[in-house]
Order: structure tokens, then sequence, then C-alpha cells
């Protein structure tokens, strides 16, 4: 069985980059991790996590 993550984008208001929250799968409120606003598109951002 894979765990299933969720991942929430975010877009800077500025410039335009994206981040990456990724949240634990059994606690989807729970913050694991989350990027710098170094992605392109929310696609992009994603992809790579």
């Amino acid at each position: 069985m894979m765990a299933s993550f969720k991942i929430e984008t975010l877009s800077h208001p500025t410039n335009g980059l994206v981040a990456a929250n990724i949240y634990y799968p059994t606690d989807p409120s729970t913050l694991l991790v989350g990027t710098d606003y170094i992605y392109r598109s929310h696609e992009e951002a994603e992809g790579e996590t």
C-alpha cells in the first residue's frame, strides 16, 4: 500500500514563483515539509515533490 501525501502549491504574490507544501499522509492538516518559492508553475512544483 502506498502512502498518499497531500501537496498544496502556493503562488508568491509579487514574483509569481510557486512553493509546495507536503503534508503527512496520516494527518493531512500537519505540514511535513515545505519548499521555497522556486518553481515556475504549479505543475512543476507538484512534479518535483
